[in-house]
């Protein structure tokens, strides 16, 4: 341009034109960049939804397998938890050699505790007996009620010559509880049959073993371990 009046228009009138697009630009750039935002925010507090929803169905689904899994009257693991557990024993038996010692217990005249005292004084027996149970192993073993008045103990990693021991102790503490039932004494003593897993063995052997084991303890005069 050789005006110099027509060259400044010129470049007043380019340089308004360019404020202009980058005004527009800015004001859509913001308005983009508050939409985004509103979206990230959105999709924060639904994903804070789904995981409150998701933590509320874990809930769900283990207090649904607590409930399939233990007894509700003694609160302890039950059939099903064992035959779990158990094969799992045996499995890390079978491959690594692991021994472990499976006991199977019995309450002494369960049936004359609830002739005598009641299905109430019964209940109250089995509670205590799965208390005694638990409280005189380690954390490492397993405690539950196979059906009836009748009990199972695994104890992984250990030979029959200490499970003995163990075994003994429990059936002290247990003789050894003051049971009472609405103020009068009731007598109480458990049974065992003791046995550690072999080579070879199956699960039902072994369960086999040790229930005639407690068979023999029974017909020994009951309170009493015996290995099978």
């Amino acid at each position: 341009e050789t005006n110099i009046d027509v060259l400044k228009d010129n470049v007043k009138s380019h340089v308004i034109m360019i404020r202009h697009h980058m005004d527009t630009f800015f004001t859509e750039d913001k308005t983009q960049q508050t939409y985004s935002e509103e979206v990230v925010q959105k999709l924060a507090k639904e994903l804070i939804i789904v995981k409150r929803e998701a933590e509320a169905l874990r809930e769900q689904l283990e207090k649904k397998r607590l409930q399939a899994t233990h007894d509700t009257l003694t609160r302890i693991p039950n059939r099903l938890a064992y035959d779990e557990w158990i094969s799992q024993e045996h499995d890390r038996f079978s491959k690594y050699d692991t021994p472990f010692v499976l006991m199977v217990w019995d309450v002494d005249f369960f049936k004359r505790v609830n002739d005598e005292f009641g299905h109430q004084a019964g209940d109250k027996v089995l509670r205590i007996v799965a208390q005694m149970l638990s409280e005189n192993i380690r954390d490492a073993d397993f405690v539950a009620r196979y059906g009836g008045e009748e009990f199972v103990i695994v104890l992984p990693g250990t030979l029959q010559a200490a499970a003995m021991k163990v075994a003994n102790n429990i059936r002290l503490a247990i003789e050894s509880c003051a049971f009472h039932f609405r103020d009068k004494p009731v007598k109480v003593t458990a049974s065992a049959g003791v046995c550690e897993i072999r080579e070879n063995e199956t699960v039902e052997e072994l369960f086999e073993r040790a229930d005639k084991a407690l068979y023999k303890a029974k017909g020994s005069g009951r309170n009493v371990c015996i290995a099978g």
